[in-house]
């Protein structure tokens, strides 16, 4: 029983140790260090508990040790008490803060992610206007070709069809001559 009670007393003098090395980084702590502080504060309170019961209802110098590790153990929970109300609402607002900043990094990914696929359908419509634009220059070159041999063929019917008058004129005049120089 002696060697269980050392062992808590041990513990007990170690949680509240960190507890105490806890309580005077308050105004730095973070939510690691205040979670590690709600850990030993039960684990104090369990060395306080086990004590207690390896000597029962017993009087004597270790009663008098648990008599007094009991109200240090009240000056540690006021101590603590203390300690959760300075960081606890920092320790909120903290974590609130951290849980927007995980939401905004959340959106801010969704609309990179929107933002690439419009840059890809802008990059895929831009290879489109640019093979149209080359197949409308190509239509234009055809057009200006056709266009082109179109009006060589007009020439050359009007060319021809001048051609085929002037024949027709010179056969109807030497026709005309034929009979004037046989009549007259």
């Amino acid at each position: 029983m002696n060697e269980e009670f050392n062992l808590y007393e041990e513990e007990f003098q170690k949680y509240s140790k960190a507890l105490l090395s806890k309580f005077h980084q308050a105004p730095t702590a973070t939510q690691q260090d205040y979670r590690e502080a709600i850990e030993e504060f039960n684990n104090l309170k369990r060395s306080l508990d086990g004590m207690q019961l390896s000597i029962g209802n017993r009087s004597g110098p270790q009663f008098t040790k648990l008599t007094q590790y009991k109200s240090e153990f009240q000056q540690i929970k006021q101590s603590y008490t203390q300690y959760v109300q300075h960081t606890s609402p920092t320790l909120a607002m903290a974590i609130e803060q951290n849980e927007k900043l995980i939401e905004y990094t959340k959106i801010a990914y969704e609309a990179e992610g929107h933002a690439t696929h419009i840059q890809f359908q802008l990059q895929n419509q831009t290879h489109k206007l640019d093979g149209m634009i080359k197949k409308t220059n190509e239509a234009t070159h055809d057009i200006g070709t056709s266009e082109s041999l179109i009006n060589r063929m007009k020439n050359r019917a009007i060319y021809r069809k001048i051609l085929t008058y002037s024949m027709v004129a010179l056969i109807l005049v030497s026709v005309i001559i034929i009979i004037w120089y046989n009549f007259f």
